[in-house]
């Protein structure tokens, strides 16, 4: 979700881990061990102790991949990557059971070398999970499953102790919107009102709630988001149209280049790398809601949705070439910002063919997302920061870019297949008017009324001498050729290309007619190193 807190910044265990058990935590970096973090609200800090920290860091076993130990020095346990890496199954040591991993995160030790830390729904013996009482599982379910203006404002109205407190946000709202001017020269004054009735919100709602409550900085987090969102939706009409007021020549000059130059620039127009041109519907839609929500989380949050899609589909398309064995390059495709940026270029581009009022007020957007972020911290806050200069780059890319060029040589090119056309067609009449020929089937009149029928024969008619007619033909058969170079470019051995889709051609396969074996059990460090003995001898007593 993208209200909560970093699930590491809150976490007791991992906390305990950095103090208490720092040799431990040290041993487990340098050795790049597999570290598990089960949620917060599954565990207390009375479990925390040396066994659940040995039972929560694994090592890899040296007999079989996918196999992970525990840390005990003796009677270690097993556990078990599944085969989708979505959960861990405890085996030996263990009752058999599944704990899923919510997320995973990547570390690096001094070395800069990486291991993995997987966050899991419960820890992994059952013995150390925290019973939930029936209230807290009843004030789980309050929490707003996404970073909507109006799940915020349920969440909000469901807490009975802030009835009080959102009559007082609504006054101040409403006072702001009908007496406050936004001068756009100062926008600084109108952020600081504004974080200013937020922060209050915030505090009397804190102060009206249930300690339990108010102690949990999950819940802290989540309510700072809804108070932030609920201030916004009530002035956004008022804010957002001063912004849109004052980059109004910019949104304008922006808008018509996307929709009269960008729309007609491919992916391959924008240098992007073979292995990532495919579509990317998800992207576009995500694209297509930003105009219509109201809060700068609600964007910020649509901005990362649509990256994430672009990443999702792109791994997706990847994915399925090497599960198709169609050949690529050896190396694993990787998607750097220097790749992301056009193809977010691209993703824009589409959405706007698609809906021209999606990108009317992109400039307006990525003002208001900069300026009226106000007192909340997300979990998401480095990535919804990164998802935002990502896109303030791909819009200056666009603005800074002239893309005049590549639509004006696809236009002389429609122009000249069209001219063309239409030279075939009127000096094939007039050949025929000069010539007494028509086309079969037709009949034409002799000077002297005489009817003659042509007949259908496949012969051609003989060629009858002209030089202005020859020079004529000689002309047309010329920008035909000039044409066809331009609109057809299969003729010159390159591949069909289209805005979002990939290679037109037949896919090539690698191994075909090669027989299907099945996949031989990975194994360990301990047995690979038995099975590339290079003396190739046995052991003990040879006859």
């Amino acid at each position: 979700m993208a209200c909560d807190v970093d699930e590491l910044d809150i976490n007791p265990f991992f906390r305990a881990l950095q103090t208490y058990f720092l040799s431990l935590y040290e041993k487990a970096q340098a050795k790049c061990y597999t570290i598990c973090i089960p949620q917060a609200s599954t565990i207390q800090d009375s479990d925390i102790n040396l066994d659940f920290a040995k039972t929560h860091i694994l090592q890899p076993s040296p007999y079989f991949k996918g196999q992970l130990l525990t840390s005990h020095s003796s009677h270690k346990r097993l556990v078990i990557v599944d085969d989708s890496g979505q959960y861990l199954i405890t085996s030996k040591g263990f009752n058999t059971q599944q704990r899923k991993i919510i997320s995973e995160e990547l570390a690096y030790n001094k070395e800069y070398k990486q291991h993995k830390i997987f966050i899991l729904e419960q820890p992994l013996d059952p013995k150390f999970k925290k019973q939930c009482s029936q209230e807290g599982k009843d004030y789980h379910k309050l929490l707003p499953s996404h970073a909507s203006l109006t799940e915020f404002k349920e969440f909000l109205q469901s807490l009975p102790q802030c009835t009080k407190v959102l009559e007082k946000l609504d006054q101040g709202i409403q006072l702001f919107n009908s007496n406050y001017m936004i001068l756009t020269d100062y926008l600084n004054d109108a952020v600081t009102r504004l974080t200013n009735l937020c922060e209050e919100g915030i505090k009397d709602c804190l102060h009206k709630l249930d300690h339990k409550l108010t102690s949990d900085i999950k819940f802290k987090d989540i309510l700072t988001a809804a108070v932030e969102s609920y201030v916004m939706g009530g002035v956004h009409q008022k804010v957002f149209r001063v912004l849109c007021q004052h980059h109004l020549e910019e949104d304008k000059h922006l808008s018509a280049k996307i929709c009269q130059q960008v729309c007609d620039v491919t992916p391959q127009d924008l240098k992007v790398s073979p292995d990532f041109i495919c579509p990317l519907p998800n992207a576009v839609r995500a694209m297509l809601e930003l105009e219509n929500l109201t809060t700068p989380l609600e964007k910020l949050t649509c901005l990362k949705s649509v990256i994430d899609n672009i990443t999702a589909g792109i791994t997706n398309h990847v994915a399925q070439k090497k599960t198709l064995h169609l050949a690529i390059s050896t190396e694993e495709p990787c998607l750097t910002s220097d790749d992301l940026i056009p193809l977010l270029v691209s993703v824009i581009a589409q959405a706007s063919m698609e809906s021209p009022s999606s990108c009317q007020h992109l400039h307006s957007n990525i003002s208001y997302m900069e300026n009226f972020t106000l007192a909340s911290t997300t979990k998401d806050r480095d990535e919804l920061s990164y998802c935002l200069v990502t896109f303030r780059a791909a819009v200056q890319f666009i603005a800074s870019s002239d893309f005049s060029e590549n639509s004006r040589k696809k236009q002389n090119g429609v122009k000249k297949l069209t001219m063309a056309k239409q030279s075939m067609s009127v000096s094939d009449g007039d050949a025929s008017s000069k010539n007494g020929i028509s086309s079969p089937g037709h009949v034409l009149s002799s000077k002297r009324d005489s009817p003659v029928t042509i007949s259908h024969s496949t012969t051609p008619p003989p060629t009858i001498p002209s030089g202005r007619q020859d020079r004529q033909r000689s002309r047309v058969s010329k920008v035909l050729q000039e044409s066809s170079a331009i609109s057809s470019p299969e003729q010159e051995g390159s591949e069909m290309k289209s805005i979002f889709g990939g290679k037109h051609s037949v896919p090539i396969l690698v191994n075909e007619g090669r027989p299907q074996t099945q996949t031989p059990v990975q194994l360990g460090d301990f047995l690979s190193a038995l099975q590339d003995d290079l003396c190739d001898q046995t052991f003990g007593k040879q006859a």
